[in-house]
């Protein structure tokens, strides 16, 4: 055997032997060292459909002992465990707990319909899961309190006005306009200090608007964090104030210390017992840590494994030499990439808007009703405009520099011959399969993952995770094509091609250079345009920057309004795709060619769409 072919399987191993450890530590951590019993429930709708939830259900919970419940709620576009942190220290305090997959999110097999819900017809199954919980044996039926972020916080508001028994409501950052108090009880609002409305500026700042406190019934301002009425008439209320953004909400630790001390006071009559635990001592941070780990090493674990696979004979061709003749200078490079990352960023604002309701997301939805995946059809927009462009701008290059610098396809990465623009089908097919395969292995370690520990992939945020329904399959192979010819173009043709770079003294050296270049070449002004939106309410106590340049009332005024949604999505797209470009890069000088970054990249990036994403039907 290969001394590289034993280093490659002593990395598997150990990445492996990695993945195993962190998925079991996530798991003894999500259930507090065996004092929590965690199980994955589904539960059938009256139309049909499951909604489903993760039920976490502290050992002394019986049913001579029963004991209050919280159901909490994921924002748009997550799923049950983005409310982990809350679910996690809920349940080590002597709650039973109901992480909700609501409809058209997660393992939800019904539909996220915003027009039935806009009526107040649907609550996207939370109603479903409150009546479920209240049959429960070792649940306190009297005692039900209801939390949520962004759309679950609203789904948590008006499922307490058609459950008038609820304990608690506790939005988090979702407080509705015209709340009559008289109709919930012991109701908090959290509030994300760090986001902003043109009208009435940044959220800490609203108090001091009619517009927020008359919908409260007050004839003055609020004061944040002050307790109003009281919760032996369930009349308490409150709006709290966290330092924090709109998607930093659901892993604050302030929030979830207010959340679980408003609990205590609401559904427990503010009793300390035995199992209580400092509402400021949290374990729930461990979670995504383990998680994480797991991510990355299973991950990580592609690389051995692929040059395992490509010293086997029948994919051996895919790893061509990689060409050599053609580099870019340092000055044409740093040209290159300053404009391309720089067009990205332009562009960003106004092509994601498709990906969101209003002018532009309504019409995309209605002529490509078979694309339902909502965030994604921005990001799919968006990939399709810069591919154009890309493509317009490269043709120009190409035509000057082909005679000038005597370079064809092949030095590109593209071509399988030195002499004229040509592709081998088979080593193609066999790129595509091999592509195939890692995804694949990615596949079964998560799935084994899943159920043996019920642990996904993941930071916070939905990443790798099993299809639950065949539509969500169905919709990565929708959206496979257009991301795979962005992947080509922009990320392969311009990076690896156009935007050549050159070897340094080692291996490693050059793998590293290349793919932090690489990364400022894609990502740079993207992250530009996020400390843009955020920078100056964050730093400088102002508005959000969309709205101090005007682009929000931009939005606002054609009908679209969704710069600020897609903004939020740069916080997980820029860390994705910095991680993905270390294996786009470390693909293409395995191979010298383009197609296999590509197809991996293009790959894992549907299925964390159609996994990880709200689905329209």
């Amino acid at each position: 055997m290969k001394s590289n072919n034993k280093k490659s399987i002593y990395w598997l191993a150990g990445l492996l032997l990695v993945v195993l450890f962190a998925a079991v530590m996530a798991n003894q951590v999500r259930s507090d060292f065996g004092k929590t019993e965690v199980t994955f429930v589904k539960i059938p709708a009256p139309d049909g459909h499951f909604v489903t939830a993760r039920l976490y259900r502290p050992y002394y919970a019986t049913a001579e002992n029963k004991l209050p419940a919280v159901l909490a709620m994921h924002g748009g576009n997550n799923d049950k465990d983005t409310q982990a942190p809350a679910a996690i220290e809920l349940s080590r305090r002597g709650f039973v707990v109901l992480a909700v997959d609501m409809d058209g999110h997660g393992d939800n097999t019904g539909a996220f319909s915003p027009a039935v819900m806009a009526t107040g017809e649907s609550v996207l199954g939370v109603d479903v899961v409150y009546d479920y919980a209240k049959t429960l044996p070792f649940v306190d039926a009297t005692n039900i309190g209801l939390t949520g972020h962004s759309l679950g916080g609203m789904m948590s508001e008006n499922t307490a006005l058609i459950r008038p028994d609820h304990g608690a409501v506790v939005p988090q950052d979702a407080c509705s306009g015209a709340m009559d108090l008289t109709k919930v009880n012991n109701y908090m609002c959290i509030l994300a200090a760090w986001e902003s409305e043109p009208a009435t500026g940044r959220n800490d700042e609203a108090f001091f608007t009619p517009a927020f406190y008359e919908q409260y019934g007050f004839t003055e301002p609020i004061e944040a964090d002050q307790l109003y009425g009281s919760f032996e008439d369930d009349s308490a209320f409150k709006i709290a104030m966290n330092i924090t953004t709109h998607p930093g909400m659901p892993p604050s630790n302030q929030m979830v210390t207010t959340l679980v001390d408003w609990m205590r006071n609401s559904l427990k009559d503010g009793n300390i017992d035995e199992h209580w635990i400092p509402a400021n001592q949290h374990i729930y941070v461990w979670y995504d840590v383990f998680m994480g780990l797991a991510l990355l090493a299973a991950l990580g674990s592609v690389i051995p494994l692929a040059n395992l696979l490509l010293s086997v004979s029948f994919f051996a061709k895919v790893a061509q030499p990689m060409p050599k003749k053609y580099v870019a200078s340092p000055k044409e490079w740093w040209k290159m990439a300053t404009i391309n990352a720089l067009i990205a960023a332009v562009t960003y604002p106004f092509l994601t808007q498709f990906g969101w309701f209003g002018t532009f997301g309504n019409w995309f939805q209605k002529v490509f009703p078979f694309m339902n995946l909502l965030h994604p059809n921005g990001l799919y927009v968006w990939m399709i405009g810069n591919a154009i462009i890309f493509a317009i701008l490269f043709a120009s290059w190409y035509k000057k520099n082909s005679k000038a610098k005597k370079i064809n396809m092949y030095d590109l990465g593209v071509s399988f011959s030195e002499e004229k623009t040509k592709f081998d089908w088979g080593i193609l097919g066999k790129t595509f399969l091999l592509g195939l395969v890692l995804v694949g292995w990615l596949y079964l370690l998560v799935s084994i993952s899943q159920a043996l520990f019920g642990v996904e992939f993941r930071v916070e945020y939905g990443t790798l995770k099993t299809f639950p329904t065949s539509e969500r399959f169905v919709q990565a192979l929708l959206y496979f094509i257009p991301v795979l010819i962005f992947m080509l173009l922009n990320n392969g043709l311009f990076l690896f091609g156009q935007a050549r770079q050159g070897e340094y003294e080692t291996e490693g050296k050059t793998q590293l250079i290349w793919w932090l270049k690489n990364v400022f070449a894609s990502l740079a002004f993207l992250v530009v345009l996020l400390l843009l939106q955020n920078l100056p309410i964050m730093a400088f106590n102002t508005n959000y920057g969309f709205d101090l340049i005007g682009l929000t009332s931009w939005s606002d005024a054609i009908g679209a309004s969704g710069e600020w949604m897609m903004a939020i999505v740069l916080w997980y797209l820029i860390p994705l795709m910095t991680i993905l470009y270390y294996f786009l890069t470390w693909f293409f000088r395995k191979t010298g060619r383009i197609y296999l970054g590509a197809t991996f990249v293009a790959l894992i990036i549907v299925w964390i769409w159609a996994v990880g994403n709200n689905i329209l039907f």
